[in-house]
């Protein structure tokens, strides 16, 4: 494929369905709320399409249709907030093989960040509370004055930091806004179909690779990692 020489200097990763399946505590911190207001749970299926855009968008699509007003998205957004940051580490759990994954990776001198659409606090305890400090270089939330993903804005910006090329890069995540995301960025995408949404969704979505696992994820990364024994000029 095109990309097979670059040299990959740097990978960010997508946190719910990449890092973590966090799929219990997020659906169960939304049921709360609607439980509270007297409308109808979502089902672990419906939850898997509603994530990926953010908790806002989250509690906007968990919301019956009559009900999706500001006032309303706004008040269950407070009270979803409240309560997932108690029970966000209830049952979330990073997926097989992707704790140990980025260290490996800083073990080997390449960068590693999370960037997600979820709240830049509730994914800095996320990843603070599952895996070693020295797992990531960078950990990014939503953030006020940048646009959540698929604008590149905070791949492009942690590139700046690292100074490191967007096409020494790779984008890994679960869903097309995560593959689109990269390709706006102009990184190397590589889909996790064990995440929430699933193969055909990252097929349909142009991602260059895809992997089934960790494993076969950890192969892929090592592999653009040696394709070229070239060094950036400005490492």
């Amino acid at each position: 494929m095109y990309f097979l020489n670059r040299q990959l200097y740097g990978v960010i990763f997508d946190l719910d369905g990449t890092l973590v399946d966090s799929l219990g505590d997020l659906r169960n911190s939304v049921n709360a709320v609607m439980k509270a207001h007297g409308f109808p749970a979502a089902s672990e299926a419906a939850m898997k399409q509603m994530v990926g855009n953010g908790i806002r968008k989250l509690i906007e699509r968990a919301l019956p249709e009559s009900e999706r007003t500001a006032e309303r998205i706004e008040s269950c957004l407070q009270e979803f907030s409240a309560y997932y940051s108690s029970h966000c580490l209830d049952r979330t759990q990073p997926y097989p093989g992707m704790k140990e994954l980025p260290e490996l990776l800083r073990t080997g001198g390449i960068r590693t960040a999370v960037v997600s659409n979820k709240a830049d606090r509730m994914v800095k305890q996320i990843v603070g509370g599952l895996f070693a400090p020295a797992a990531f270089d960078e950990v990014f939330g939503m953030r006020e004055g940048v646009a959540p993903k698929p604008d590149p804005q905070a791949l492009l910006q942690i590139c700046r930091t690292w100074e490191i090329a967007p096409e020494n890069c790779a984008m890994v995540g679960d869903s097309d806004v995560d593959i689109l995301t990269g390709k706006n960025a102009g990184m190397i995408t590589i889909g996790a179909a064990w995440g929430f949404r699933g193969r055909r969704e990252l097929q349909q979505s142009g991602a260059d690779l895809i992997a089934e696992n960790a494993a076969q994820l950890k192969e892929a990364l090592l592999g653009l990692v040696s394709s070229s024994g070239e060094q950036p000029a400005d490492r």
